[in-house]
């Protein structure tokens, strides 16, 4: 299962949650209670937890906008897919340059004691711009989803996807979004 919607955030959230990107991305920041993942080819990730819906955290790291982006995922999840009792587990920021590589995998499934088939994962894509010929597709079996801006995408987290190369050469200009993982009482 996976579906995607545009222009999902107002374009003052969007340009907030942009700018607070730009500003948090810095490659060699202090290992605190975050987690950084900044490998060559791995994409670099800021990342936090959510414990029963308390966002708290995420505001203090990534920024005080968070919360109301991961609430306002819940709800469209909650009342446009009527997904019952969604709870966030991890909420990160990821920074994807066009010298890394996202092959083919699962994402770890388990959330929460859930089955695979009640775990995904929902990001919205964060960057400025992404043309056409820029590369960068989240890629599944059956399709394939470009990273436009302020596009909310929703997959389970038992579907293989993998990102195609990016193709641009701008220099400095990553493929951003704020990812959340998610459980639910919900079968997919």
């Amino acid at each position: 299962m996976y579906f995607y919607i545009d222009n999902f955030l107002p374009d003052i959230q969007f340009k907030e949650l942009n700018e607070r990107m730009l500003w948090r991305f810095k490659p060699t920041i202090r290992q605190d209670a975050i987690t950084i993942r900044n490998r060559n080819s791995h994409p670099v990730r800021i990342r936090t937890s959510s414990d029963n819906n308390d966002y708290t955290e995420a505001a203090m790291i990534l920024g005080k906008m968070v919360p109301d982006v991961v609430a306002k995922v819940k709800n469209f999840l909650e009342n446009e897919h009527k997904f019952v009792n969604c709870m966030a587990s991890s909420i990160w920021f990821q920074y994807h340059s066009q010298e890394q590589t996202l092959s083919q995998h699962y994402d770890d499934g388990h959330i929460r004691g859930k089955k695979p088939n009640q775990c995904f994962t929902s990001f919205v894509y964060t960057h400025n711009i992404w043309e056409d010929n820029y590369g960068g597709e989240l890629c599944f079996e059956t399709g394939s989803i470009l990273p436009k801006s302020n596009r909310l995408v929703i997959y389970s987290r038992d579907e293989l996807h993998w990102v195609n190369p990016i193709k641009h050469n701008l220099e400095n200009y990553n493929r951003m979004f704020l990812g959340v993982s998610w459980s639910t009482d919900n079968d997919f």
